[in-house]
């Protein structure tokens, strides 16, 4: 009877009735407890309290993943069970696509960002090798979901105002790898995945800003 009266309704309303149950997706997974402690969290963290100091959202980034997975599994969980039944429904979550990942936003306050990101094997692979990096006022606390690959770090060491030495490292990603990176004088490039996913939390400007903040530099290979 219920799927008779879903059926009677036209396109359009099947799509609004769709975006409400999303919508009431996202709401109800706010407020479990698994969630809504972690997001006032992500408040604090947005006012500039330490990253350590927001409990339970610095927890999300331990080794073992266990409390991300949980935290976004759950979300997951109930958008898929709403999409099952509404294929055309669109996230009501700020969601977008650069070059090679995918990024949806699970919160923002203040300059901080929570997201979880998905990189695209078969698109890094055709992406040309970098030949400059990039420094930005972020720090950024990242933890691998799932899948495995490899990354580069790169940090800046200041010779004058426009030269620099560069130290780079391989880092191996598996679920599990946490990264930090202070974006003022060190950049992490993701170099080939598969099924990489990762949660990140990022914020800008409490950083101490240094010379040629948010410039392309060549790199030597």
């Amino acid at each position: 009877m219920q799927q008779d009266a879903f059926q009677a309704l036209s396109p359009d309303a099947q799509w609004t009735e769709g975006q409400r149950e999303l919508a009431q997706a996202v709401a109800d997974w706010r407020a479990v407890p698994g969630a809504a402690p972690t997001l006032a969290a992500m408040d604090r963290f947005g006012r500039g309290e330490r990253f350590e100091d927001c409990q339970p959202l610095s927890a999300l980034f331990t080794a073992d993943g266990v409390s991300a997975r949980t935290f976004v599994d759950d979300l997951v969980g109930r958008v898929l069970s709403v999409l099952r039944r509404y294929p055309l429904g669109q996230l009501p979550l700020r969601h977008s696509r650069r070059e090679v990942v995918d990024t949806v936003l699970l919160a923002h306050t203040g300059n901080a960002t929570l997201a979880l990101s998905l990189y695209d094997e078969r698109a890094l692979q055709l992406q040309p090798a970098p030949e400059t990096v990039e420094f930005a006022g972020l720090e950024t606390w990242a933890l691998v979901l799932a899948g495995e690959g490899q990354a580069e770090r790169i940090e800046r060491i200041p010779v004058s105002d426009k030269q620099a030495e560069f130290h780079r490292e391989t880092v191996p990603l598996r679920a599990g790898t946490r990264l930090y990176r202070d974006g003022s004088r060190q950049a992490h490039q993701v170099r080939s995945v598969r099924a990489v996913s990762s949660c990140c939390a990022y914020r800008g400007s409490f950083l101490k800003p240094m010379p040629c903040v948010n410039t392309a530099w060549p790199m030597a290979r």
